[in-house]
């Protein structure tokens, strides 16, 4: 099955505002339409671009910065998994966080790091690769897509701008 972008994420139970972007609720959910622009004017400061949410860490472990998480319940989040629908990505760790702390999640943005080795299984990121949630192991990117039918979703999570900076942007799965 070949990947096909998609433009909207859909973030189920997860309530957040964020400003200067097209949204819709659904129910207990969030449409965002990462298609739409902001007001006319000045560019933003640094970091106005990622959009971000506040959530526990509800694993017992420590959760490394940069990987993709799912929604646990209204208020935490685990490590998503490219296995089915119910454990797809809807964003990426910001900074490291300790097993019940508060981290924020970054659902579309850049993401910057040293080492991506806890994330990808690399130092660094190939600069121009799409990433896709691994179907194999929990919180883990790769650069290779999903295509085997039957294994689960194809997922992207986002682009490697250079081989330390991942520009998030986490398109809906396609079942495989």
């Amino acid at each position: 099955m070949a990947y096909a972008p998609t433009n909207n994420l859909q973030v189920p139970g997860w309530v957040m505002q964020p400003a200067g972007l097209a949204f819709a609720s659904q129910g207990n959910s969030l449409a965002v339409n990462m298609a739409a622009q902001g007001p006319i004017g000045p560019a933003g400061a640094d970091g106005a671009g990622v959009i971000q949410c506040l959530k526990t860490n509800s694993e017992i472990f420590v959760v490394l910065a940069g990987r993709p998480v799912m929604v646990n319940d209204a208020n935490s989040f685990r490590l998503a998994k490219g296995d089915t629908l119910a454990n797809q990505c809807v964003g990426v760790v910001a900074t490291n966080c300790n097993a019940g702390a508060n981290a924020e999640v970054i659902l579309t943005g850049l993401i910057s790091q040293a080492d991506w080795t806890g994330v990808t299984g690399t130092i660094d990121l190939t600069p121009g690769d799409e990433y896709f949630l691994s179907t194999a192991v929990s919180g883990i990117l790769t650069n290779i897509p999903p295509d085997t039918a039957g294994i689960g979703i194809c997922q992207r999570i986002g682009v490697s701008i250079d081989s330390r900076q991942m520009f998030v942007s986490i398109e809906s799965p396609t079942v495989l």
